[in-house]
């Protein structure tokens, strides 16, 4: 199953729910973070196969690495709907040529070992650029180069290596990085916002090498606590994320996720009657005829 499915769109809403505050009523109480802790349980129908954004191409594995990495911009409740995320604002110039994005002087990766003292650092407008020099390296390609290759200025000619840059990719200070892209494009931002762009430090596929698939390091709210690549992937909150809602309160509400690998809709249902999943994605073909079904006596 491609990554932009229905079951996307349904944890792209959840992953909303998880670490926004739902509530638009002036009245509502602000939310009490002590009291909103606790696991949530999901079911994932695939087992992840990879947490490298090079690499990921099936909805499992986007789903679960949507939870521990985010991009410049990401989705907020549908395709459609984009917000700031490491990038805390954008200039677009030159008719829609060129982007300007501002980073976030509170976003750190996660701890790792990969780190000193295993503690994670700031994001840097060089995490930008060093993550999108991988994504053209031939040495780990990224399946969906093709979404970059002929909109950023000179990421072709680098992943050829005609260039020792990219030239498309201007870093202005350490929190300001610059785009150009070949020409305008409507969907730039929609691109960046996939899992191809996600945002990695140099340290980790560094220190990790060819097991950095199964060590990620994001900025997201969740991180990885344990993974059973046929069973069970649990995550738990990062203490250290720079997201808070208009309360003040840190975000994410809860403190993780527990994903089941349940490859059957009836095992799905079932676990979700025994109060073993908090929310199961129903498949309404299966379960609401079709207006064209006719029924005899």
């Amino acid at each position: 199953m491609r990554i932009k499915s229905k079951i996307g769109l349904f944890l792209i809403s959840i992953s909303f729910l998880l670490i926004t505050n739902c509530s638009t009523s002036e009245n509502s109480d602000p939310i009490d973070n002590n009291k909103s802790s606790g696991i949530l349980n999901l079911s994932l129908f695939n087992p992840v196969e990879t947490f490298d954004p090079n690499k990921i191409i099936y909805d499992s594995d986007w789903l679960a690495s949507m939870q521990l990495y985010e991009g410049l911009v990401g989705y907020k409740g549908s395709y459609d709907d984009l917000e700031p995320l490491i990038a805390e604002s954008w200039d677009v110039k030159d008719s829609g040529s060129v982007y300007i994005f501002y980073i976030r002087d509170n976003v750190y990766f996660h701890d790792s070992p990969c780190f000193p003292n295993l503690q994670g650092r700031k994001v840097t407008a060089n995490d930008i650029l060093f993550t999108f020099k991988r994504i053209a390296d031939t040495k780990s390609p990224n399946v969906n180069f093709s979404l970059f290759a002929d909109k950023i200025v000179g990421i072709k000619d680098y992943q050829e290596g005609k260039a020792k840059s990219i030239e498309g990719i201007r870093i202005i200070d350490s929190k300001t990085v610059e785009f150009r892209l070949t020409k305008p494009f409507v969907t730039f931002l929609e691109i960046l916002a996939t899992s191809s762009a996600y945002i990695i430090p140099h340290e980790a596929v560094e220190f990790f090498k060819e097991d950095f698939y199964k060590h990620p390091v994001g900025t997201g709210p969740f991180k990885i606590s344990y993974w059973l690549p046929t069973e069970e992937l649990f995550l738990i909150k990062s203490k250290n994320y720079w997201g808070e809602d208009s309360n003040g309160n840190q975000l994410p509400y809860i403190d993780g996720i527990s994903y089941k690998f349940l490859s059957d809709y009836s095992l799905d249902i079932t676990e979700f009657f025994n109060g073993k999943l908090d929310f199961i994605f129903v498949n309404r073909e299966k379960f609401i005829p079709s207006t064209k079904t006719q029924f005899h006596r």
